[in-house]
């Protein structure tokens, strides 16, 4: 195969930016370059206090970067989240510059909805990542303000009747986080769910007009995002769950090819282990590794930690908690924790999550929306450790009972209290979730060499069938 010279588009990049979509993307890349092509990014870039749209270029793993700043300072005009006229000039710049083969867009939040055609306008091929549901969410996880999985937009009604700023389920919701956070409270979370439909169909009777300019508004931004997914000549999901999830939102579920997301080898220290097997006569020690944000299920996770016996538990939490106003949230919640039960440690650096890992006895994911992949859940298997995990999106397809770990109903703190005392109280069973976990799909360079075959084809002609056959491993690629 010929090298290749490769355009990728993401929301964010190590080392600023460290969530699943951004780690699989430096992986790509830095992989794609060991194996001979010629990777360069353009990503949002989260600098506070610094210009709009100002220019930073660097480079990491000897891959170019081209970071332009976004943090989202207008956000009271609305279109500005998703339609960014001078990031699409900044992009336009840099095609003519380069002159890539193909363009990767792993995610176009930041960016702005007119690139796909940009892109297409000038007969590059296109392939674009499904990494979540941003491009029919604006809240991106399908999830509602009461943490409630939505089916979808429908057009944007759906979002004007319940998560549109000025609906009445949305401002109820923020009202009683506002209430929850001043003490640091969970349970009055619980009330949102309660309430939500009954103030939709308020709404909807009561605010006709209003509601009908918000519907207008949220279905011409999922017209335009999804219209962008249309241009791609191929679209690529990590699992079959993502893939099924687009097509209940009107994808061609024929037109998504499912290529896993590649991780490196378990690091040296979790393999060897960092922590004495659990006997039972020491607290379980529970991590959680990954971004602290509300759709993860963190506060599910915190009131089953809080209804296990005293001396039973600790929790570990690794990661950076956002946005400001749910870090500070959690930040109460834990210092409201006898001292030593829940640890919050930030964010870690990649070489530090084999001691992580080695450190805990079980890993909580306590999910809410329909993961698409979740990458903590394979490094976690790889270092043999198991896991308790929500019965939700691919999750419930990777996770089953005995299997590796132990499954509950997303957003069921007590089953998930359950489960965690299941494990405390029988030390025997970690052994048991042992036997055998589950292997990573493929590693980082086979994940790579995967993509590879797929943009062959493509540039081959092979948007159909042939780049189909190149992501399953047998494909018709073009040297």
């Amino acid at each position: 195969m010929r090298p290749l010279k490769i355009l990728f588009i993401v929301h964010g990049y190590p080392p600023t930016a460290m969530a699943g979509t951004e780690i699989c993307a430096r992986r790509l890349c830095a992989a794609l370059r060991r194996a001979g092509h010629e990777p360069f990014v353009i990503l949002r870039e989260e600098r506070p206090g610094q210009p709009e749209y100002k220019i930073i270029r660097d480079e990491l793993d000897g891959v170019p970067l081209l970071r332009v700043v976004n943090n989202f300072t207008r956000l009271e005009e609305r279109r500005l989240y998703d339609f960014h006229p001078r990031i699409e000039e900044i992009v336009g710049e840099e095609l003519a510059r380069l002159g890539p083969d193909l363009v990767h867009i792993q995610h176009l939040a930041g960016a702005s909805w007119g690139i796909p055609r940009m892109v297409k306008g000038r007969g590059i091929p296109l392939v674009v990542s499904l990494h979540d549901y941003w491009y029919a969410c604006e809240r991106v996880q399908l999830l509602r303000p009461d943490m409630t999985i939505c089916p979808g937009p429908d057009g944007g009604r759906a979002c004007a009747l319940h998560c549109a700023r000025r609906s009445l389920p949305a401002m109820a919701a923020a009202a009683l986080e506002r209430v929850a956070g001043a003490g640091g409270h969970t349970a009055p979370l619980a009330v949102a769910k309660r309430i939500s439909g009954p103030l939709a169909a308020v709404q909807k009777a009561l605010f006709r007009r209003r509601t009908g300019r918000l519907a207008r508004a949220y279905g011409d931004r999922c017209r335009r995002l999804m219209g962008g997914l249309a241009e791609a000549d191929i679209l690529i999901a990590p699992s079959e769950k993502a893939r099924a999830v687009y097509a209940a939102l009107g994808v061609k579920a024929d037109s998504i090819i499912v290529i896993p997301h590649g991780a490196p080898p378990p690091a040296a220290e979790a393999a060897a282990g960092g922590r004495a097997p659990y006997d039972g006569r020491r607290p379980l020690a529970v991590a959680y590794i990954g971004t602290i944000m509300p759709h993860k299920g963190i506060v599910t996770l915190l009131r089953a930690v809080r209804g296990t016996p005293p001396g039973a538990v600790t929790l570990a939490m690794h990661g950076r908690p956002y946005p400001e106003r749910f870090a500070r949230y959690v930040g109460k919640v834990v210092r409201r924790f006898p001292p030593g039960r829940v640890s919050l440690s930030g964010m870690y650096a990649p070489g530090d999550l084999g001691r992580i890992l080695a450190e805990a006895d079980i890993l909580a994911i306590p999910s809410l929306w329909h993961e698409t992949f979740n990458l903590v859940l394979w490094e976690a298997w790889a270092a043999g450790l198991p896991v308790i995990a929500s019965r939700v999106g691919a999750l419930s397809d990777f996770v089953r009972d005995g299997d590796g770990g132990l499954s509950f109903e997303p957003g069921d703190w007590r089953g998930l209290r359950d489960r965690i005392m299941r494990v405390a109280r029988d030390p025997s069973l970690l052994a048991r979730l042992r036997r055998p976990l589950p292997r990573f799909p493929m590693g980082v360079d086979e994940n790579a060499a995967r993509y590879g075959e797929v943009y062959a084809a493509l540039l081959a002609g092979g948007r159909g069938g042939a780049a189909r056959r190149a992501a399953e491993g047998g494909g018709d690629a073009a040297g």
